[in-house]
């Protein structure tokens, strides 16, 4: 799991503007003065700019690549009536995609999916459906979940999950390569 960092926008902002050379540098004799003057909407841009790549990032890449919070305690599980092979997951607010799921008695990480792909259509058929080795987890988006694989006992319970979650407004939850590539995006 890589380091994250925690900025606020204004954090954020400043770190984006060293990186890019926007900020006037001091003179070693301290006799000169350096003075800036942008646009009256330079800031404004780039926030924008800065907010939009961002949550481009969040939902786009490859989840291995961001800052991942443990919504294992904050999810919820949902069993299904007499079915111990699968249960619907219900993701915390604020979450954006789930990164890992592993219930109790699961022998691997589910294989995250979409209803469209072949593994989701597998799940109808009893020879192909999804077991407690190679378990699957089908997005079917806005948080909600389908997880299929025996699991444990009579309630399904959570081992581990993961998500991508976008912390509050006005924060950025980043990783050093996140850092870079938005310091960059900025041409």
């Amino acid at each position: 799991m890589a380091v994250t960092i925690r900025l606020t926008e204004d954090e954020l902002l400043q770190r984006v503007r060293l990186a890019r050379c926007m900020e006037p540098s001091g003179d070693a004799d301290g006799e000169t003065e350096i003075t800036r003057e942008d646009a009256p909407v330079a800031d404004q841009w780039l926030r924008t700019t800065l907010r939009m790549r961002y949550e481009e990032m969040m939902t786009d890449a490859d989840a291995a690549d961001l800052p991942l919070t443990d919504c294992t305690t904050t999810a919820t599980l949902a069993a299904r009536a007499d079915d111990h092979s699968s249960c619907d997951l219900y993701m915390p607010a604020r979450a954006i995609r789930a990164a890992t799921v592993r219930l109790r008695g699961w022998r691997a990480d589910a294989l995250m999916t979409t209803p469209e792909s072949e593994a989701a259509a597998d799940q109808g058929n009893p020879y192909g459906r999804a077991g407690r080795c190679r378990p699957v987890a089908v997005d079917h988006g806005g948080g909600h979940l389908t997880l299929y694989g025996d699991y444990d006992g009579d309630r399904p319970a959570a081992e581990r999950i993961t998500a991508v979650v976008m912390p509050p407004d006005g924060e950025y939850l980043l990783t050093a390569a996140m850092l870079h590539s938005l310091a960059e995006c900025c041409n």
